[in-house]
């Protein structure tokens, strides 16, 4: 599967913070965030866009990464929400199509969630390839 630039950002993050992850303020994450994306495109839209970077900024704090942070359950927000709820619910299951069909994995989002957005906006490009790069925990 190839990863989208947010899919590529997250990986880029994980891998800059796997050395120092201790204590990780969201204010951190951000910023290696914007770095990393800078590095992808020059588009101040996707470079400010916060849909996946919440996600990734969830998982990290609440242990769903390989990065060890002490911040556990400690983050929650919108973005962080639906792709916690398909890794519960879904990513485990054993159908290898529905493990990179974001549109089946954003209809069953918006079944969930009553007031989720009509369009997916980064947040599963964003665990789809930490899945897939085994960057979850």
């Amino acid at each position: 599967m190839k990863e989208t630039k947010n899919g590529q950002c997250a990986i880029q993050v994980i891998h800059r913070l796997k050395t120092d992850s201790k204590n990780l303020p969201e204010s951190k994450i951000k910023e290696i965030w914007m770095e990393e994306m800078k590095k992808l495109t020059s588009s101040e839209t996707s470079i400010k866009k916060c849909c996946p970077r919440k996600t990734l900024t969830g998982l990290i704090l609440n242990n769903k990464t390989i990065i060890n942070s002490e911040n556990n359950d400690n983050f929650n927000s919108k973005n962080y929400a639906y792709v916690r709820f398909i890794i519960e619910k879904h990513l485990t299951a054993q159908n290898p199509i529905l493990k990179t069909d974001k549109l089946k994995y954003w209809k069953l989002i918006q079944d969930k969630f009553e007031k989720a957005p009509k369009n997916e906006n980064g947040q599963l490009d964003v665990l789809l390839a930490l899945h897939s790069n085994n960057l979850l925990k």
